[in-house]
């Protein structure tokens, strides 16, 4: 038996036959009607009656698929729509075939709230009927590939990248935060820029954990391979605020979270190579003539502030404020002008 039939609104009157639609109840003078088409009303003027006699059958079930068609962000549609699969019990093969209807009225709606929590809410159900194995019939790889599909059509799409994050979660294996940490790298690689992408691999590098004690990396190795990962995507472009910030994020968690006891010296370190690398960078800029002396690179001389700050070295980071402040960044010159009272301050 398949989840849902191709039920039209010209069927509505013979299918539900023993039902007397209900209207929706506006008030005496509403402000402003809208005007539903004669079968939009129908149509929910027969799903208002179900839903009050709470009817759980298939019929109810094909309702609310014709009802969604009106309107696929109607939040109470899609809510009985769920209670009717799970009084009906549906199988693995028809959540599978629902993931699908919602992948199709998906297309038109990228950004609806609705449609992306149905397709969470499905995924839970077939997760706690497969257990600790989660992946087993490529449900989970399906859902990637559906996730990264509409992501190269909008990069951007915050749904896509929280039900991304959700997914990897809830799977929780090695091999799949690896394979996520791949996966920004060729995103990255395609578009350095990708501000998205970046948040997504601090994401998987730290293993879905909030930033704290227990997320901050904790082996050496891959602290160092992921900072020189990332000077090397800001070798490619000294201006890309993403990539700096994913720097700044990466020295700072060490600095805070490692006491001199389990690696306070390893911060420091890290701190003192990646500043002098800043340092050089800067230098570099000038003598390729890639920088003038009317124009800088802002990125590049506000990441250098917090270091510099971090290091101790607070006149040389007040000096750097001023010039942003008055030269290079005048925008945010009150800014500038309050990271340098501070610097002096602290001095």
């Amino acid at each position: 038996k398949k989840i849902m039939k191709q039920l039209t609104a010209a069927d509505l009157t013979e299918v539900f036959s023993d039902i007397t639609p209900t209207p929706q109840q506006d008030s005496a003078n509403p402000v402003c009607v809208i005007s539903y088409t004669p079968d939009f009303t129908k149509a929910f003027g027969y799903l208002r009656a179900i839903i009050e006699k709470n009817e759980l059958t298939q019929r109810a079930l094909d309702l609310t698929a014709l009802c969604l068609g009106f309107n696929p962000a109607n939040y109470t549609t899609w809510h009985f729509r769920r209670k009717c699969m799970s009084a009906l019990k549906c199988s693995a093969q028809q959540i599978e075939s629902e993931l699908e209807f919602v992948r199709n009225m998906g297309g038109g709606n990228p950004k609806n709230y609705q449609i992306w929590y149905h397709r969470r809410s499905l995924l839970e159900t077939q997760f706690e009927c497969d257990g600790n194995d989660k992946s087993s019939d490529g449900l989970v790889k399906n859902e990637l590939e559906y996730i990264q599909s509409v992501l190269e059509i909008d990069p951007k799409n915050y749904h896509a990248w929280s039900h991304r994050q959700w997914v990897v979660r809830s799977i929780d294996s090695s091999a799949m935060w690896e394979a996520e940490v791949s996966f920004t790298d060729a995103l990255i690689l395609t578009d350095v820029w990708n501000n998205s992408a970046w948040n997504h691999r601090w994401f998987a590098v730290h293993r879905g954990k909030c930033r704290g004690e227990d997320s901050t990396f904790t082996d050496s190795q891959s602290v160092e391979a992921e900072v020189q990962y990332v000077m090397d995507k800001i070798a490619t472009d000294v201006y890309n605020d993403a990539a700096w910030r994913y720097l700044l994020g990466l020295v700072s968690e060490q600095m805070q979270h490692r006491s001199e006891s389990d690696g306070g010296d390893f911060a420091h370190k890290l701190l003192e190579e990646v500043e002098k690398e800043v340092s050089k960078m800067s230098i570099s800029l000038q003598e390729y003539g890639i920088e003038s002396p009317d124009e800088k690179c802002v990125q590049l001389m506000a990441a250098h502030v917090d270091l510099l700050v971090w290091k101790g070295d607070v006149q040389v980071a007040a000096m750097l404020c001023h010039d942003l402040g008055a030269l290079y960044d005048t925008t945010r010159c009150k800014y500038w002008a309050l990271r340098a009272r501070e610097c002096e301050q602290s001095s």
